[in-house]
């Protein structure tokens, strides 16, 4: 609404800006909220005195996007200047064809006799805004993960069209979505800071000063850093944004199954719960608590969000709330008891890309950390396979069903095409909460070749595993050898107790696991370079010992053909 009595008055309410794409009004959003703006001008005229004054007030600006949305505004803005700097010159070459037509007859000069007048001209504004905030968004999920808020502010400026004089003072905070626990937590402290400028009119020049008289103070963690790598890595990997995919394509969550049974889960939100969902086990699906819109625009003070559990076929009871706000591993128990046991579930949470994987799981656990796929089978007491065996691949990581934690053993070998049996020991959950590190030996099929062995070391959570285990079960080669030499090495390791050797190539920067010898034994190294007339083969060199008789080697000597040594370190 717009009104002029002696002041023009102008007021705009809800005013607001929105993004959306043509085809698919269902993903417009707004990256500006709706404000309400009021401004009113006075200008007076006189003889000597000419005097300008303009008012604004604005309520909060809220202004929320992704770093998709700010490219996208800022491409339209340049593309929408140019369109008008191209319509403003060719104005202005039409003006100039139609002076050039134009003949002026006759200029006759007129001398005015009038006397010069002094007129004194003020012009002032004053700003008013009840506040300002910007949120980024995160790309995909549409989750809020920064947040600008300032405190309602002037901006004062005088004499616009002469020696310019404008100042204002912005207290404001920023803050960051900490996906690890689901909170706010402040990365820049409050802080107030005065901006002034000042034009001077003989130069045209502009002097800005920002000063204050606070220290700013910044909080800068490693949460924060993970999380910041995480989001520039996905910025530079989606430069742009595709058209195919939709708003919200990538959800904030990820529920993984890894309990051995069928489950039902369900979401227990501030709003009530949802409708559940059956996830068989191994299985991932994609999970929301909220819709995108509603995560997007709302910016809450900390995350309430947990899972309802219920094992399907199972005659434990429903799990009514288990909380995945906060990474970590939450045991959750199981009732009633199962053949005198109370189980446990273990809900593990953790961060990858900007994105939280639940996994529901037991609380016993194997990690393949060799570089070839291993095999497990769970056994009776009697030896006897109660399960189908399970393929860990590398790197890669295995849950006890729940119900086997306390009752079977385990059995492990490498993948069924590399030749060799099941490990001549099978170890239960106690063998392992007593000696952590053991020697799983696997006999290769082929008596001739020698054993395939690995190293398990057990991880457990203190005192808590006496009665019921929270194993971290880790499987790794006994030695891996790593060339770090500028050319290709062919080396020989062998165990002086069972006097076997094996020899392979290794390119280099490569790296070898080495699975013949196991570290309760006396084991050398040799090695030497390939495809090289001037290095001979090293001598035999300590890399692991049983004994205090004797110590590692720190130092391989490599000999030339002109009986010169070159010392090679030898890092453990």
């Amino acid at each position: 609404m717009m009104s002029q009595q002696g002041i023009l008055a102008l007021n705009i309410t809800q005013l607001g800006m929105s993004l959306g794409q043509m085809g698919r009004p269902d993903e417009n959003v707004r990256f500006m909220d709706d404000i309400d703006v009021t401004l009113s001008m006075e200008s007076k005229h006189t003889m000597a005195l000419q005097r300008t004054s303009i008012e604004l007030a604005a309520k909060p600006i809220v202004f929320r996007a992704s770093q998709q949305d700010i490219n996208l505004i800022l491409a339209i803005v340049t593309h929408a200047t140019q369109l008008a700097a191209q319509s403003a010159s060719g104005t202005a070459e039409a003006d100039n064809e139609e002076s050039k037509v134009s003949v002026t007859k006759t200029k006759t000069q007129t001398i005015s006799m009038e006397k010069p007048q002094l007129i004194v001209s003020t012009e002032k504004l004053r700003a008013s805004f009840d506040g300002f905030r910007f949120v980024l968004i995160g790309e995909g999920h549409e989750q809020p993960m920064v947040h600008l808020k300032t405190k309602p502010f002037q901006v004062n400026v005088q004499d616009w069209t002469g020696p310019m004089r404008a100042s204002t003072a912005i207290s404001f905070d920023l803050n960051y979505w900490n996906l690890t626990n689901s909170h706010w937590e402040p990365l820049l402290e409050p802080w107030t800071f005065v901006v002034e400028a000042n034009k001077d009119v003989s130069t045209q020049g502009m002097r800005i000063q920002v000063s204050s008289p606070y220290v700013l103070s910044a909080n800068i963690t490693m949460t924060f850093v993970e999380l910041a790598l995480a989001a520039t890595s996905n910025w530079a990997s989606e430069s742009t944004r595709s058209l195919s995919r939709a708003r919200g394509g990538t959800p904030p969550y990820r529920i993984r199954n890894e309990t051995g049974s069928a489950l039902e889960i369900w979401s227990n939100t501030e709003a009530g719960s949802g409708q559940s969902t059956l996830l068989q086990q191994g299985q991932i699906i994609d999970w929301r608590f909220d819709d995108w819109r509603s995560l997007r625009e709302h910016v809450s003070a900390s995350g309430h969000n947990s899972l309802g559990i219920k094992f399907h076929g199972k005659d434990w009871e429903t799990i009514p709330s288990v909380t995945v706000d906060k990474e970590g591993q939450f045991p959750v128990l199981l009732r009633p008891r199962m053949d005198g046991v109370l189980h446990r579930l273990l809900c593990d949470v953790v961060v990858e890309d900007n994105v939280k994987l639940v996994t529901l799981r037991s609380t016993y656990k194997i990690d393949n950390e060799c570089l070839y796929p291993l095999e497990v089978i769970l056994v009776d007491e009697h030896n006897k396979p109660v399960y189908a065996p399970q393929k860990i691949d590398a790197k890669q990581s295995y849950s006890l069903p729940i119900e086997a934690v306390m009752r079977n053993r385990i059995k492990i070998r490498p993948d069924a095409g590399f030749g060799f049996g099941w490990s001549i020991e099978s170890f239960k959950w106690e063998d392992l909460t007593k000696r952590p590190n053991h020697i799983v030996t696997c006999r290769s099929h082929d008596a001739e070749n020698a054993p395939f062995r690995l190293s398990l070391w057990a991880e457990k959570d203190g005192d808590k595993s006496r009665t019921y285990p929270k194993l971290n079960v880790k499987l790794y080669p006994p030695i891996e050898l790593e060339n770090l030499l500028p050319f290709d090495i062919r080396y020989r390791v062998h165990d002086k107790a069972s006097n076997t050797s094996s020899t392979e190539f290794l390119r280099q920067g490569g790296v070898f696991p080495i699975h013949t010898v196991t570290l309760d034994h006396l084991v050398l190294l040799n090695i030497a370079i390939q495809d090289s007339g001037v290095w001979k083969p090293s001598n035999f060199m300590i890399i692991n010992t049983n004994t205090a008789e004797f110590t590692r080697d720190k130092r391989l000597i490599l000999p030339d053909v002109s009986g010169r040594q070159l010392e090679l370190g030898l890092n453990y």
